[in-house]
């Protein structure tokens, strides 16, 4: 639940942020347009004139907001937005552009009641098109941004994780055993890829001599998390999975949910909701 509400609040802090951003480049096209008048307005009552130019303010404020911000953070799997501050969805952008520069030029037309032209038209296209040209600015910069703090992140967690590994003195290796101590394995903790609960046995999967091998232990998932709590590299990603992060390339998500890439491996480790908060973090 608090995760739950954690996601929550994150997405919504993240379209308040988009829609101020939004306001304050509806408010730049309305004194654009004001003080240059591309469109040639020409109305003699100056409040009438005021109302038509924030009336284009308005629609292109209204596009922006639904296209680019709401619709995309209600429905995340249609608009295929994975996740908050992601880099910029350039095919809705698109039809945003397209659908505001048609609505720039019915509105110009019957509301400023100027003839159209192709030149209009263009001009239209081009006034719509600058505020997502800002936008997209904007957030591939914020996105930048991410990577790098993810980054520096990530490098401040390996150099924890080592300075804890030279502090406690963890071995370089560590033996897997079943339940009845019957059968065991010896593996270099990183040459253990991930290992994966198969009723009531585990499958332990590992490299060596850069090939894939697997291995089946009678044992419980939750004996072997046990054992491997102190490795810093190894967490919880499903109900059925620990993985070690320094063979996890990327985080992806998609319709079914959210899965990891392997380095070197054509394997997808599917996450868990109530482990992505923490996967992400690593990742």
């Amino acid at each position: 639940m608090a995760n739950y509400l954690n996601r929550v609040n994150l997405l919504f802090d993240e379209v308040k942020q988009e829609l101020v951003l939004v306001f304050a480049i509806a408010i730049g096209i309305f004194l654009f347009i004001l003080f240059f008048n591309p469109f040639g307005l020409n109305d003699p009552n100056q409040n009438n004139q005021l109302v038509i130019v924030a009336g284009l303010a308005g629609i292109l404020f209204f596009m922006m907001a639904l296209f680019i911000v709401i619709l995309p953070a209600i429905s995340p799997k249609l608009f295929l937005v994975s996740e908050p501050g992601e880099k910029p969805n350039y095919m809705i952008s698109l039809i945003n552009w397209i659908l505001c520069s048609v609505a720039y030029a019915f509105y110009i037309r019957y509301v400023g009641a100027i003839k159209l032209s192709i030149f209009l038209v263009f001009k239209a296209a081009v006034v719509c098109l600058a505020p997502l040209v800002v936008l997209w600015t904007f957030q591939a910069n914020r996105f930048l941004r991410q990577q790098v703090d993810a980054l520096n992140l990530k490098v401040a967690r390996l150099q924890s994780a080592l300075n804890d590994q030279a502090r406690h003195k963890l071995p370089a290796s560590t033996i897997i055993e079943s339940e009845n101590r019957s059968e065991k394995i010896e593996l270099l903790l990183n040459e253990i890829i991930f290992v994966q609960s198969a009723d009531n046995y585990i499958e332990l999967f590992y490299r060596e001599e850069d090939q894939l091998k697997k291995k089946l232990i009678r044992n419980t998932l939750k004996n072997i998390e046990d054992q491997l709590n102190q490795y810093p590299n190894f967490i919880r990603c499903h109900r059925t999975t620990v993985v070690n992060i320094g063979f996890v390339e990327k985080l992806i998500r998609n319709y079914t949910g959210a899965i990891l890439k392997l380095k070197g491996f054509d394997i997808e480790i599917p996450v868990s909701r109530q482990y992505l908060l923490r996967v992400k973090e690593y990742v």
